[in-house]
């Protein structure tokens, strides 16, 4: 089915895959910024992924607004003087603005589309620079700066690949081919990327799936929006008890060791307002920073360098999303949200608007009627 839209749809796809490009391909991750030129090129995706949104908004707030995305454009310019005016905040804020204008349908055929091209580009530019190996550990990644990237926006496309998208729907669309290659996928990330989380999202989505007629039950949608408030205070709870409960160690170590970058950033650096600065202290000794500078966790890493204010209102966003998503009967797009809600606790990609709609989800979640009652049964979709 074509959708109405379907070209501007495309645009953004397009816009959305090379910001995705500019953060986690080899060819643009590692730009110098004292280079005059990549200096440019730098500074032209960062204003670019501010003004472009901000500009499309304005245009369509003038020419479809509705008394709801005033409501929203309020409580959004409200949230950036909170946060005041942060470039990091700012890129969520906008962004969600200008795609309030597309429904939740819309923008999960847009993000469909942007992995797609996200990873075809990574690997395309990968292979000019002559770099296709993750800068970590050497790995074959596709030209993805690691593979734990690569693992994410392969797994999330391949479930979304799954499913029937049209302007009323999105239904459960299982068959031998995007079956297969879901297989696939799977074998890749746990075999040869052995990115456990990644492998999680395939195992979570298939017992969700096959669970799925729980989510006509009033109590277990209430369970799916209090979800990823369970997994953000599990995430500080684990951050802030690692040392002193014993239970702990063994889940750090499953995590391979998240919870002790957590508890270090936590316990050096208090959680704030308006966040903090990851400050790493080099070499072995005492005060030796755990991973370096690296912090994975959307939820512990919203809360340390986002700050409370801005992690609250995105938290809460995502349990009004999940649970207004399963009230309404859209029930495989808030399967596919808590499969990336999942991956939020080990891995920060669930909160990259980018390569995730979670976050902007969220966000939008907050203005009434966006999100419409599913038009049929879709867990009779096949």
């Amino acid at each position: 089915m074509v959708f109405k839209r379907n070209r501007s749809l495309w645009l953004w796809a397009v816009f959305l895959s090379l910001l995705a490009l500019r953060i986690y391909s080899n060819a643009l991750a590692n730009l110098s910024p004292y280079n005059t030129y990549t200096a440019l090129i730098i500074n032209g995706f960062v204003y670019g992924a501010i003004g472009i949104p901000l500009v499309v908004g304005i245009y369509l707030l003038i020419i479809h607004g509705t008394r709801w995305h005033l409501l929203l454009a309020a409580f959004l310019a409200a949230l950036l003087v909170v946060c005041q005016f942060k470039i990091l905040k700012v890129n969520y804020i906008v962004l969600a603005f200008a795609l309030s204008f597309y429904s939740p349908e819309e923008i999960t055929l847009m993000y469909r589309r942007s992995l797609g091209l996200t990873f075809v580009l990574a690997y395309a530019s990968g292979l000019f620079v002559h770099n296709t190996r993750s800068f970590i550990d050497g790995v074959y990644s596709f030209g993805f700066y690691n593979e734990n990237q690569t693992g994410f926006v392969i797994t999330l496309f391949a479930i979304l690949m799954t499913v029937k998208i049209t302007e009323k729907s999105v239904t459960l669309n299982l068959n031998r081919k995007n079956g297969a290659f879901l297989l696939l996928v799977f074998l890749v990330v746990s075999f040869y990327f052995e990115d456990r989380t990644a492998e999680l999202m395939i195992i979570a989505y298939v017992l969700l799936i096959w669970g799925r007629r729980l989510f006509k039950s009033r109590l277990f949608q209430l369970f799916v929006g209090a979800f990823p408030l369970l997994l953000a205070w599990a995430a500080y709870y684990c951050g802030m008890n690692y040392g002193i409960k014993p239970f702990l160690f063994i889940v750090n170590k499953l995590s391979t060791s998240r919870l002790l970058m957590w508890n270090y950033y936590f316990m050096h650096q208090p959680l704030t307002l308006q966040g903090n600065r990851i400050n790493v202290i080099r070499g072995w000794g005492l005060f030796y920073t755990p991973g370096q500078g690296m912090f994975d966790g959307s939820y512990a890493y919203m809360l340390f360098i986002y700050g409370l204010i801005f992690s609250i209102v995105l938290f809460i966003g995502l349990a009004l999303a999940n649970f207004k998503l399963a009230w309404s009967g859209n029930y495989m797009l808030a399967i596919i949200m808590m499969v990336i809600e999942i991956s939020g606790f080990t891995e920060n990609q669930m909160v990259s608007v980018m390569i995730s709609f979670a976050a902007i989800f969220a966000l939008i979640a907050y203005m009434p009627k966006w999100i419409h009652r599913a038009d049929k049964d879709v867990l009779n979709e096949q």
